[in-house]
């Protein structure tokens, strides 16, 4: 039996789809509706065709029309689709998931409305296995808001089932069970230890090459190193960027970097703190040492971030942020600002992200240069989670990238004042109306125009300062074949295959 071995740095809390589960399990679990083309990208591998109209390929829909106004999609979900509890697929179950959506914690209600999707009453069933979706405005991207996992569709009849009065949704249940349409079930699990994924032979693509997928938990990146380096597992999670430059080296590796919506900065609590003050905001920017963490903390390997979009993302204009390493103009905001006597910033940081401390170490002896004291609060995965969803912070570093590749999806989930990414508590409401606007226009020039200009207002308020654009980056042994890169970021381990069966189930086993 061919297994893939994976070490990870703990395993997910939940596995919600829609909810705050570690990404790498949605694609694992859960199906989406449609997915996309790929096409050849760095590192010998493929990518998903992002801005292309033909970007798109049926995944649980084989068909799909879309008006000539843009705001009525029909699909056509294919034949004898089965559930991981074998319950075939039907329009049903896409107009649940939905209505679940709005009802339940996490991105399906808010993926669903930046995309112009109001409520649940905008999903009709037509028969069976037709849906269509009625949309309040024209969008760019509600397509692709059906292509990525995290909005898989789940099994209505299933989850009605295992629903009580006090848990309409079968919240407790699907925390810990599947309850989807994706190429995995979960075999096993020991809390803090172990995890394993068995593929389902009646998943409607063909039963996943690999078996089985074993997570297994190493909490210390340098062991998980180590693992990867003797061949003793076949993938690492959350390793460092000089960790994968010396795995590189290993000739039974395969070591990837690309370009990928992922980016990386330091998120400033703008309500509630000094950070308040603007030219306080501004002096950090001017104070960071940019180069310094591209070089000490990624290598070399990440590029250069300026701006409030991915350099992946069209309508990126590195024009449109005005702040370079400057520690002249960091002490004139500075003294603009005024900070309280004997006050200090404390940046939160990710124990279990290897950029963060050296990040936050850097920007602390940068800030000192200034003459604002800084120090460095180090948190564990769960706890630094915790301290930025009650947004209890004054500084943050933070990881994100939009799953669309769209300057609108971005700039609304992130720095909006109602938006989904944004617990930095920023708002400006002639940000939210030009975002809107964006949005909703059907005229590209405008739209375009809606959003150079928010970002031109981001870069005067700063409520994130960009650090750096990490991209995609893993390493794999090369028994391992069919990886791909897609907007989540995490390998789909469902298109993985052993580099022929005979090594596969040889070399996996244990």
């Amino acid at each position: 039996m061919a297994r893939l071995r994976v070490a990870v740095p703990a395993l997910s809390p939940t596995l919600e789809i829609g909810g705050i589960g570690t990404m790498d399990i949605k694609p694992t679990l859960s199906e989406s509706l449609l997915g996309y083309q790929l096409l050849p990208y760095p590192g010998g591998i493929l990518g998903a065709a992002l801005g292309r109209p033909d970007r798109f390929v049926g995944r649980l829909a084989e068909a799909w029309t879309v008006s000539a106004d843009g705001r009525t999609i029909e699909m056509l979900l294919r034949e004898v689709v089965r559930s991981v509890a074998g319950n075939e697929l039907t329009a049903e179950d896409v107009r649940y998931t939905l209505e679940r959506g709005f009802h339940v914690p996490g991105y399906y209600r808010w993926t669903a409305e930046v995309a112009g999707l109001r409520s649940p009453e905008d999903v009709v069933v037509l028969d069976r296995r037709r849906v269509r979706f009625r949309l309040a405005t024209p969008s760019e991207f509600f397509l692709d808001t059906r292509a990525f996992p995290m909005n898989g569709i789940f099994d209505s009849r299933l989850l009605r089932q295992e629903a009580t009065a006090d848990d309409p949704w079968a919240e407790r249940f699907v925390a810990a069970h599947p309850a989807g349409f994706g190429p995995y079930t979960v075999e096993e699990v020991r809390p803090g230890e172990r995890m394993t994924f068995r593929a389902r032979a009646d998943y409607y693509r063909g039963q996943p090459a690999f078996h089985q997928v074993v997570y297994q938990v190493v909490a210390d990146a340098s062991e998980r190193e180590r693992l990867l380096a003797r061949g003793a597992v076949d993938h690492a999670l959350g390793l460092a960027i000089p960790q994968l430059l010396r795995l590189r080296e290993l000739a039974h590796l395969q070591v990837v970097f690309g370009p990928s919506t992922s980016v990386f900065g330091l998120a400033l609590q703008c309500r509630g703190t000094p950070l308040a003050n603007v030219h306080l905001r501004r002096a950090i920017a001017s104070a960071v040492p940019y180069q310094t963490i591209l070089q000490d903390v990624f290598h070399g390997v990440a590029r250069p971030w300026r701006g409030y979009l991915p350099p992946i993302v069209a309508g990126y204009d590195e024009r449109l942020w005005p702040y370079r390493e400057d520690p002249v103009r960091a002490r004139m905001e500075l003294d603009a600002a005024g900070p309280p006597t004997s006050w200090q910033l404390e940046i939160l940081c990710n124990a279990g992200l290897p950029t963060h401390r050296p990040t936050a170490e850097r920007l602390v002896g940068a800030l000192a240069a200034i003459g604002l004291p800084a120090t460095v609060c180090e948190l564990p995965a769960e706890a630094y989670f915790a301290r930025r969803a009650a947004r209890n912070y004054q500084a943050a570093l933070v990881d994100a990238g939009p799953m669309v590749a769209d300057a609108g999806y971005q700039l609304a989930h992130d720095y909006c004042s109602d938006s989904e990414g944004n617990d930095f508590g920023y708002a400006n409401p002639q940000v939210d109306a030009l975002v809107r606007e964006g949005l909703t226009t059907a005229h590209p020039a405008r739209r375009a125009a809606c959003y150079a200009t928010a970002q031109r207002l981001l870069a005067e308020d700063v409520p994130l300062v960009p650090l750096a654009a990490p991209g995609f980056a893993l390493a794999v042994h090369r028994r391992v074949r069919g990886i791909a890169w897609y907007p989540d970021n995490v390998l789909h381990y469902g298109e993985l295959r052993p580099a022929d069966e005979e090594e596969g189930c040889t070399s996996a086993a244990t």
